[in-house]
């Protein structure tokens, strides 16, 4: 029973820490192609218009920003939710393993874990500010007030910046927990038997 635990353990820790990767990485994907095709599609929004200043390519950058924002907001959210399974299932597994998972790369997952749940929850913390100064952009820029607009454009950009240096922190640190991981839990070789010499097993 207690092996069956630790091997659901570990599975519940792989699963959980792969989707924290794909959380991470899907919204940066999907940003790629947003950004790169939108600006080019000639895109209108009448309530940017004046800010825009009938530049199709800059309306097409709001549109993007419209398209991908649940997408990040949702994802900071998950990402964070399975950091904190993988953990919880990592120190379960642990402790039903026992002897059986190595100390050291045991403690390298554990440490990545605390690293990956404290970013995943800074990113939930500063998530508020991050839509704020969002909003004010846009309200700006719906009011084609195109300083304003650039300076609260100039402030998401910053956060954005320091969102991105989170996520990429939690990217590293779910690898390395699931490398190290994996390394706690590899059998270990076993060293094989010295193979006997022909003839040396007989009567002398």
């Amino acid at each position: 029973m207690q092996r069956r635990s630790s091997i659901g353990g570990a599975v519940l820790f792989f699963v959980a820490a792969a989707l924290v990767c794909v959380s991470i990485a899907a919204p940066g994907v999907a940003a790629i192609g947003a950004f790169r095709s939108l600006p080019t599609l000639g895109l209108e929004l009448p309530a940017y218009r004046a800010y825009a200043a009938g530049d199709s390519a800059v309306m097409g950058r709001v549109a993007a920003g419209f398209v991908l924002e649940d997408l990040f907001r949702v994802t900071t959210w998950t990402s964070t939710l399975l950091a904190v399974i993988a953990g919880a299932a990592w120190i379960g597994m642990a402790i039903s393993a026992g002897d059986a998972v190595r100390r050291w790369p045991s403690r390298i997952a554990l440490v990545a874990l605390l690293v990956l749940i404290g970013a995943a929850g800074l990113a939930n913390l500063e998530e508020p500010s991050f839509s704020s100064a969002l909003a004010e952009y846009r309200a700006h820029a719906r009011e084609g007030r195109r300083a304003e607009a650039d300076d609260a454009k100039a402030r998401f950009d910053e956060m954005h910046r320091r969102a991105e240096a989170q996520r990429q922190a939690q990217f590293g640190a779910a690898l390395l927990a699931i490398a190290s991981g994996a390394a706690a839990i590899a059998p270990a070789r076993r060293s094989r038997a010295p193979s006997q010499v022909p003839g040396s097993g007989g009567a002398s």
